[in-house]
């Protein structure tokens, strides 16, 4: 007998089972987002840990850190000077920018001057203001001091190439004997001003870095204005002061080399060299007569 056919049945589908281990423990890779929740800055913070036990390493080593006193929170701006001064007492801050300069040792057996330690003193004053602890102000201010000294050796290279350079510059545009009447000219004329000027202001800088003394445009226009002053300072050699008076005395000499015609302002490798000085010695003597009549 055949049994009649039945309906169709929808059949349900049974649930297939999941793994016990990813039922009760969620991935590594949501362990921060279940933490954070919809906190994103927190989210951020806990991309720090590579996993959850070290974060919960890291919160019990922090909450022991602050129970035992090692983190103490800045006094605020309500806090009384005896409270600022308690706290900086309890994590071993100096109580004033003349202790940081106290037993200062700085390299190479520095000794600060008057000026430098002044200068220090507010360097003091910031430490104290930023709660940095001595042994900090103490690198600091010795990797000052290694700063200046090396920005001081390099400035000294660079006078000392600049002065080679310039002394280069100035025997190409003062050729033969006229690099020596020069410098003596511009030497003679810096003697006569005030004690000590001279020297400040051949010491000076120009916009560029170089000293002033050692500029060949410089010593171009001191020279030109020695030249204007005593015309015949450049032409008397070193040892002939007055200039007035080497000049009438370098002239005498060389005249009576020109009564001899074997001397050597006839004859010789200086003939053309004194010949031409005694026409300048002439000419600047005529031009000094001018000066005076007028």
């Amino acid at each position: 007998m055949v049994e009649p056919s039945q309906p169709n049945v929808p059949q349900l589908n049974e649930p297939s089972p999941q793994p016990a281990t990813q039922q009760q423990n969620p991935s590594a890779a949501d362990w921060r987002q279940r933490i954070a929740g919809d906190d994103r800055e927190l989210a951020r913070q806990l991309e720090r840990y590579a996993s959850e036990s070290d974060f919960g390493k890291a919160h019990v080593s922090l909450r022991g850190k602050l129970s035992s006193g090692e983190y103490r929170r800045v006094p605020g701006n309500d806090a009384t000077p005896e409270d600022v001064a308690a706290w900086r007492a309890d994590m071993g801050l100096p109580a004033s920018a003349e202790d940081y300069m106290k037993d200062l040792a700085l390299p190479d057996g520095t000794v600060l001057s008057e000026a430098d330690q002044a200068i220090m003193l507010k360097f003091a004053g910031a430490a104290l203001d930023g709660n940095i602890d001595k042994a900090a102000f103490g690198r600091m201010a010795a990797r000052y001091y290694e700063l200046q000294d090396q920005a001081r050796s390099a400035r000294d290279e660079n006078d000392a190439a600049f002065q080679d350079q310039a002394e280069d510059t100035l025997r190409e545009a003062w050729k033969g004997q006229d690099f020596k009447r020069n410098k003596n000219a511009i030497e003679n004329m810096l003697t006569k001003w005030p004690e000590g000027l001279a020297e400040n202001f051949l010491a000076g800088r120009m916009a560029d870095g170089s000293r002033i003394g050692d500029n060949p445009v410089m010593a171009q226009v001191l020279a030109q204005i020695a030249r204007q002053i005593e015309p015949g300072r450049t032409l008397v050699p070193d040892g002939f002061t007055p200039a007035s008076q080497g000049l009438a005395q370098r002239i005498a000499s060389i005249e009576a080399l020109m009564g001899d015609r074997h001397s050597e302002y006839w004859k010789g490798p200086m003939a053309n060299a004194m010949q031409a000085e005694y026409r300048e010695l002439i000419a600047a003597r005529d031009a000094a007569k001018g000066s005076q009549a007028a």
